[in-house]
């Protein structure tokens, strides 16, 4: 007997009904699997009752254990924000006034700078110039400072006769301490140079 060549779409329907038939054969032998499953494990759906009551009991005892723990958690982390809101307020108390940390930069920083400033390999460069450059940067920072403390404290713009106002003011006061500086170091060097004139005629 001859077999018909199918075409290509013919041998595709072919091969879904024959799936289909399959997949029926395997539907009704599960159901069936199923039916004697459910007539032998009566006793066993008993016994999984009661594990499962245990097993509820048992994580009510988790939960409150939990709960214990997580109250814990929270006392501790009310210690350490009090902790932690104490050595924000020590900081505070020790923050340094910006006359006593701006000291101490000229004192350590500045000398350093200065003494390395003159010994490099430029004849130009000089302890003088150095001092020149920091006074005027320091005229620059000082400005700055003066604008952003009016626009936090005072209302309005600034004018710029206010700014001028300040520049003059702080001009006339680092004059005037520059000319202090210069007479009390004059006499501080009569005194010693007197001192020593002393000391030879006493020699």
């Amino acid at each position: 007997m001859t077999k018909k060549i199918l075409s290509f779409e013919e041998y595709v329907r072919e091969a879904d009904r024959s799936e289909e038939i399959e997949k029926d054969i395997i539907d009704q032998s599960d159901v069936e699997n199923l039916e004697d499953e459910v007539e032998d494990g009566e006793e066993e759906v008993e016994v999984a009752e009661e594990e499962s009551e245990d097993e509820v009991e048992v994580e009510s005892e988790e939960e409150e254990d939990d709960d214990d723990e997580e109250e814990e958690d929270d006392d501790d982390e009310e210690e350490e924000d009090g902790e932690e809101s104490k050595d924000e307020e020590e900081s505070e108390e020790t923050v340094k006034a910006a006359s006593e940390m701006l000291k101490e930069v000229y004192e350590s920083s500045c000398t350093k700078e200065a003494a390395a400033y003159e010994s490099d390999d430029y004849e130009e460069h000089t302890v003088e110039t150095y001092m020149k450059e920091m006074a005027a940067l320091n005229a620059s920072l000082m400005m700055e400072t003066y604008e952003a403390a009016c626009n936090e404290v005072k209302d309005g713009e600034m004018t710029r006769e206010m700014y001028e106002a300040a520049c003059e003011s702080m001009k006339e006061s680092y004059a005037k301490k520059m000319d202090e500086l210069k007479e009390t170091y004059k006499s501080s060097t009569e005194e010693s140079t007197e001192e020593s004139s002393e000391e030879s005629e006493v020699e």
